[in-house]
């Protein structure tokens, strides 16, 4: 059973770390020192040249192009997780536990926006209406 709720933490946290690397602005540090100030997560995307693209419409560096997928980053992120999930060390097993939260935090939140149940509100009334 432990294992089982390990493995869906971990599940978890990749979600979460790849979509916060993949495509949000993340943690506001104070870097870089400008009076428009973004995250942590923008500036590393920016910084491997994600925002700079080629005539066929995608980013012109490998990295850029790598580090704005959340598949991508999701593939290195689980290959990291699985690492620290073999090494028996309670930072590591915080690390994923904390990750795991807030991945599922994020789930819930992404499943219960309103957005996602206005789209469900839609599907039923479809539904209904091709049934009559």
């Amino acid at each position: 059973m432990e294992q089982l709720i390990q493995v869906i933490l971990v599940s978890f946290g990749i979600y979460r770390l790849s979509s916060l690397i993949s495509s949000e602005e993340g943690l506001y540090l104070g870097w870089p020192k400008s009076e428009q100030q973004i995250g942590i997560f923008k500036a590393l995307r920016i910084k491997a040249g994600a925002y700079y693209y080629g005539p066929d419409g995608l980013p012109e560096s490998n990295i850029g192009r790598g580090i704005s997928c959340p598949l991508c980053v999701g593939f290195y992120v689980t290959i990291f997780m699985f690492i620290l999930m073999s090494v028996r060390n309670p930072v590591f097993n915080g690390f994923i536990i904390f990750f795991g939260l807030y991945g599922i935090q994020t789930f819930l939140a992404n499943l219960t926006s309103d957005d996602a149940i206005s789209e469900a509100i839609e599907e039923v009334a479809e539904n209904i209406k091709d049934e009559n």
